[in-house]
Formats: C-alpha cells, sequence, structure tokens
C-alpha cells in the first residue's frame, strides 16, 4: 500500500492529470487483500481500465479466449469503478494480434463493448529496475541504488528524447505523449524525479 500512495503523491505533487491504471484482477483473486491496492488509486482520485485478467498474450492464444480474458476482469473493474468509465483497454506486452484476423477481431470486440485503446507512445522498461532495486535495499547497498538511480533516469531520458524525436519527424510538433510505467518500489521512489 505504500507504493501506490508514494505513486499517487508523486502525481499528485507533480500535478499530473488523473492517471489510468491498467489492471490484471488474476492477482486479486490470488490475493484478495490486493483489492485495497486498487482501491486506494481509486481514492487518490486516479481511474482504472482493463489489461485483460491474467495479462494474456494475444500472439499466443486464440481470438475467443483473449476476448474472455478481457471479459473476465470487468466485474471487478465496474465494481471499484462505480459510475465512472473503465472502458479503456491496454493490449498486454503492447502486442495487438499476429494476425489480421486477430488484429480486426479484437478491435471489433473491444468497439462492441464500448473500449477505447489505450495507446503508449513512450516507454523505458521502468519495471527492470524494481528487483535490483529490492535487492540493493535489502543490502543497504547505497552505491548501487545511485548507479540504478542514473541509469534509470538515463533511460527515461533516452526514451523521452527518442519519443520526441520520431513526433517531430512525424508531426513536425510535439504530440500529447503516453508514458508507460508499472506500479514498483523503485518507481515510487523515482517517479517525482523523473516528472
Amino acid at each position: 500500500m505504500g507504493v501506490i500512495a508514494k505513486i499517487a503523491a508523486a502525481l499528485r505533487q507533480a500535478k499530473v492529470p488523473p492517471t489510468y491504471g491498467f489492471v490484471n484482477a488474476e492477482w486479486t483473486e490470488q490475493e484478495p487483500s490486493k483489492i485495497a491496492v486498487l482501491r486506494a488509486w481509486r481514492d487518490a482520485g486516479n481511474p482504472l481500465g482493463n489489461h485483460s485478467w491474467s495479462h494474456m498474450n494475444l500472439d499466443a492464444h486464440p481470438l475467443g479466449a483473449f476476448e474472455g480474458d478481457i471479459a473476465r476482469n470487468e466485474a471487478l473493474l465496474s465494481g471499484l469503478m462505480k459510475n465512472a468509465d473503465w472502458h479503456w483497454f491496454r493490449f498486454p506486452f503492447l502486442v495487438e494480434g499476429d494476425t489480421p484476423e486477430k488484429k480486426n477481431g479484437v478491435r471489433a470486440y473491444l468497439g462492441r463493448h464500448g473500449y477505447k485503446i489505450a495507446g503508449v507512445t513512450m516507454s523505458f522498461g521502468d519495471y527492470m529496475w524494481n528487483e535490483p532495486y529490492a535487492r540493493c535495499k535489502t543490502k543497504n547497498d547505497t552505491k548501487s541504488i545511485r548507479l540504478l538511480e542514473d541509469t534509470y533516469l538515463r533511460a527515461a531520458k533516452d526514451a523521452a528524447d527518442y519519443s520526441r524525436e520520431l513526433s517531430h519527424r512525424l508531426f513536425h510538433r510535439d504530440i500529447p505523449y503516453v508514458l508507460l510505467m508499472h506500479v514498483g518500489a523503485f518507481d515510487a521512489e523515482m517517479l517525482l524525479r523523473l516528472l
């Protein structure tokens, strides 16, 4: 719960508008107490969206199974979001289908069910720093934590520079960027600095 509180506080302090958290509800079935994390996110004024029940990779599964995984996630989302719009979908792994039939089929399914697709314009693999950070924190290895901080911020800057360069090549301007991030202890520590 402390990680979500830190992330929500950093978003507030940086004056970031309400930010979608995309949910794989499978882990709440395994650990029902984790629903409190989602409630804390909502209580901080942030909405939730669908990321499929089990983080299923569409390329590795039939379309019908993937659609079922999306639908299975909806009960939790509608309960937590009440009357607010939770009909945003982010593809797991950013994979939208390896065949035209899957791509068109899933888009048709999402359209029929009132979903909008959440795009991503910027990502730097932020989740990769969380596990090394946990190990360093356990050992109180401040030198390595500083190295993690430097590499994290450098990777984020490189990704932002690349995205901006690409935007200027394609559109001759900055676009409204969407940064993909994950919930983790290191992200919670670094988010305010990152923003």
